[in-house]
């Protein structure tokens, strides 16, 4: 038992004297993100090997570098070798978790040594005299509480420490050794260019905005900022960082789409299976393109895709946010009201116009009104305008009223057959200030010429014909309140057998 427990602890000594050998990659000189991966560049002086008109020079890329590119100055690339070696991680975080799992072996080999120790106390020497047996079996148990005291901080230790050691990491150490031959060179250092691509990398877009109708009617604060990570292994230190809004997608235009003439069956067949193939195709649908930014931020919407590069040169592996952008837009604040047969609510919303050459990109969106937050969103900026919905108003109301008299069907008219319904819409304003308040109702849509549609209203409603919309606009004045009245009536044939509902 003895010889054990000393054999453990040599190997534990062992153990701890252990050195980490391995190779470190350079920090890029600059990186590109995208949404979805990164293009790191690295750029400087690489010392030459060799003599003769044939010189080499080795860079080091790590795990998962895809589509390297290799620029050099004053002589001409011959050939590139490659070898699998192993990267040594260098970041802050990579460190800890390197510590970590050294401590978890040390934590192993502690519990063993517990383990041994135990078992030698449990055993009790086959004679001893009896004045010595209370003292021994006092030692005995002091040891043991002691002991199983050890055991259980141990095993409480390495519970947390593989708990945070559970999030996602980079497993492979294996990055590539890559040798370049050049011919030409005539100085013993080389100008070196090369990037890669890494898919450990990558940013969205994360929007705030604001609004207190009690201060202004017209200010909505907008905060555009950038949720990067990434998990190369090592920090980037004085590194020139560009968001961009572009990621991969599909390089080939879609094939020209044939026109047939054909039976109405084979029709529906082919149709179908179109269909299939264009749901498959939609995870390749292209991202949005960015947005501007502050004086810090310098942007560049001139070409296909929106850029940021940001002020920071530091990038820590692991997740960060950066504010691109603080902006108040200057639009006024409307409540829109949409009721069904019997009840409604009425919601804050605005409308922006994107001036053309700004981009923005797609994010999500957190919504607040005077400092309470009222939910989240997708926002999109698309046809150069962007709606934004701010919830639900509780010191706005809408009542609605239906006149039970003219409710559904109302009889026969010759041989045609009638509908009749009828709203009273009443809005109160309990906010001290005049509010602007937009109110829609469908427009029944007639899609056989037989069927006619009237409506009745005080005051007239406007109609939207794109969206089949019928709408009014108003002012309500603080502590006030405006009431819509609305009729439709529905006409048609008895023989087209329609049952209208009114939503």
């Amino acid at each position: 038992m003895v010889q054990r427990f000393f054999v453990w602890l040599f190997f534990f000594c062992l153990l701890c004297a252990q050195p980490v050998c391995a190779e470190t990659v350079d920090t890029p000189t600059s990186v590109l993100l995208s949404p979805s991966d990164c293009i790191l560049t690295v750029r400087g002086e690489r010392d030459l090997a060799g003599s003769g008109a044939l010189r080499m020079f080795t860079v080091l890329v790590p795990p998962g570098a895809e589509n390297f590119a290799l620029r050099v100055t004053g002589a001409t690339v011959v050939k590139e070798e490659r070898e699998v070696c192993q990267v040594l991680p260098t970041s802050a975080r990579a460190k800890h978790e390197a510590r970590l799992r050294e401590r978890l072996e040390t934590i192993k080999i502690l519990q063993d040594i517990v383990k041994e120790r135990k078992s030698l106390w449990k055993c009790l020497p086959r004679k001893f005299e009896a004045a010595d047996f209370d003292g021994l079996d006092a030692r005995k148990k002091a040891v043991l509480t002691e002991l199983f005291t050890e055991e259980a901080a141990l095993k409480k230790e390495e519970h947390e420490i593989r708990e945070a050691l559970s999030s996602p990491a980079q497993k492979q150490k294996m990055g590539e050794r890559i040798r370049v031959t050049v011919h030409g060179a005539s100085a013993s250092t080389i100008p070196v260019t090369y990037s890669y691509r890494l898919r450990t990398g990558g940013w969205k877009a994360r929007y705030a905005l604001r609004v207190d109708p009690e201060i202004s009617r017209t200010a909505i604060a907008v905060v555009l900022k950038a949720d990067i990570w990434q998990e190369s292994g090592f920090d980037w230190e004085n590194t020139e960082i560009t968001l961009v809004t572009g990621s991969p997608t599909k390089r080939v235009p879609p094939a020209l789409a044939s026109w047939v003439l054909e039976a109405e069956e084979r029709h529906f067949e082919r149709k179908a299976r179109m269909m299939q193939e264009d749901a498959a195709m939609l995870p390749n649908m292209p991202a949005r393109a960015a947005a501007p930014s502050r004086a810090e931020v310098r942007v560049d919407t001139s070409g296909i895709y929106g850029k940021w590069t940001l002020p920071v040169t530091r990038l820590a592996e692991g997740q960060a946010t950066v504010t691109i952008l603080e902006r108040t837009w200057n639009d006024p604040l409307l409540w829109i009201a949409r009721p069904n047969a019997r009840k409604g609510e009425v919601f804050v919303m605005a409308e922006h116009a994107i001036p053309e050459g700004e981009v923005w990109p797609d994010g999500n969106a957190v919504f607040s009104v005077s400092g309470q937050t009222t939910g989240s969103g997708a926002f999109s900026a698309k046809g150069g305008k962007v709606t934004l919905y701010f919830g639900h108003d509780p010191r706005v109301s809408l009542e609605v009223v239906q006149d039970t008299r003219k409710q559904g069907e109302s009889g026969f008219l010759g041989r045609d057959k009638t509908w009749l319904w009828a709203w009273e819409y009443t809005i109160r304003n309990t906010h001290a200030q005049a509010i602007r308040v937009r109110l829609e109702r469908p427009d029944p849509q007639a899609v056989q010429e037989a069927i006619t549609v009237t409506h009745n209203d005080t005051p007239k409603a406007l109609v939207d014909a794109k969206k089949h919309a019928l709408y009014w606009e108003f002012d309500v004045p603080g502590g006030g309140s405006k009431t819509i009245a609305h009729s439709v009536q529905i006409k048609a044939p008895e023989s087209l057998n329609i049952h209208p509902f009114a939503p």
